[in-house]
């Protein structure tokens, strides 16, 4: 095992930082700027170096340097860095990233209708914080006035919303995604700053409903009468029942479109546990009150939205479950990182109280994970 390594005031491994690289597809091997070598570009714009004796993962983005035109990172760089407003340049740089992106996301997801005042106010808070647990820090004179800065920073927050409700650029939301995923340990830390200033909306966020066994068992008799519509619209709200009483998932849209196709509900992930966490950062969820099982299409159809908005699970409610070939898929897109777990209509009739919501949905996860831990196919 290799030692713990300081990064600024934050003590890490080596597996920490390669978890990143989990469920990132390789785009391709580009030579290193100074001749010695090559590294693998890999999805989100990391590099991999492959030269014998480097480290070869170190969190590094692909830059201006590498393939001489600006790239989405340099770019990220020079609007969210706080160098060019606050006169401080945060070392290394790439740790404080990680963190600001996990600020964001809680930022985002926090009910609260932002202005860029009371962002600065947040802001500011979040920048003591790095400075005196998390980074070494150069300060010099600032060039850019706040106002211009937290006019930026409300845009960038108010399109991670729209990424958290399926809409906007599929390949940024996926790489802010998968950052979050193997960050969310940092949002304890983020959740404590911003309850200074917003307290009851944070114990909101972290606040299910009650449970009521016999209003549950209501929806699920109510789903079987009415029109297909009808019965589809109750056997929404029933799965909805179900995850508005997990803590640690809050329901951020519904009858959201991606491209062509429609997603019933969509959650955020608010937990700070990691049993969640597994679910990814925004979990997609479909519903399906058929009298039959749902086919290999219906499958495919999720697979394809996974893949474009880079998620990790999807929730298919089907009232009769899936069909052998469905299952078949469904083991095919976890064995390439992609989670379809399937809820009964019989796995919900066996639900007596809340917390046996949160029980079902680990279980499920946790079928699907034994189904694929002995697979060969994982190692290609």
């Amino acid at each position: 095992m290799k030692p713990p390594r300081l990064y600024g005031r934050q003590v890490t491994i080596n597996s920490y930082w390669l978890n990143d690289l989990k469920g990132r597809r390789i785009i391709g091997v580009l030579p290193e700027n100074d001749g010695d070598g090559y590294f693998l570009l890999v999805e989100g714009g990391k590099k991999v170096r492959l030269a014998a004796g480097s480290a070869a993962y170190r969190n590094e983005q692909i830059g201006v340097r590498d393939i001489n035109i600006f790239s989405i990172n340099d770019l990220n760089i020079i609007e969210n860095n706080p160098i060019y407003s606050y006169g401080i340049y945060f070392q290394p740089y790439e740790i404080f990233e990680d963190w600001q992106k996990v600020f964001q996301y809680a930022i985002a997801v926090l009910d609260v209708e932002w202005t860029p005042d009371t962002l600065q106010k947040v802001y500011e808070l979040f920048l003591d914080f790095m400075k005196n647990q998390i980074c070494e820090f150069v300060e010099m004179p600032a060039i850019l006035e706040k106002e211009i800065f937290f006019k930026t920073f409300l845009k960038t927050i108010n399109k991670k919303r729209e990424y958290l409700c399926c809409k906007e650029d599929a390949i940024v939301s996926s790489d802010w995604f998968k950052t979050v995923e193997n960050r969310f340990v940092y949002l304890n830390n983020i959740y404590t700053l911003l309850e200074r200033n917003y307290p009851k909306e944070i114990r909101e966020m972290n606040h299910t409903k009650t449970f009521e066994l016999s209003d549950f068992r209501g929806l699920l008799d109510a789903s079987e009468a009415g029109t297909a519509y009808q019965k589809g619209m109750i056997w929404e709200e029933t799965a909805a029942y179900m995850l508005e009483r997990i803590e640690g998932l809050k329901i951020n849209g519904r009858r959201l479109r991606v491209d062509r196709q429609e997603i019933d509900l969509c959650c955020v992930n608010v937990s700070v546990k990691e049993e969640l966490w597994k679910l990814g950062a925004l979990i997609l969820v479909e519903c399906k009150n058929w009298s039959s099982k749902a086919d290999v299409s219906v499958i495919r159809s999720i697979g394809q939205i996974m893949y474009m908005k880079g998620t990790t699970a999807t929730l298919l409610f089907s009232k009769q479950g899936v069909t052998s070939e469905a299952k078949d898929e469904i083991l095919q897109l976890a064995l390439k990182g992609e989670y379809v777990l399937c809820i009964t209509k019989s796995d919900l009739l066996a639900v007596r109280e809340k917390k046996d919501f949160n029980k079902l949905l680990l279980r499920k996860w946790c079928e699907v994970e034994e189904r694929i831990a002995d697979d060969v196919r994982l190692l290609g």
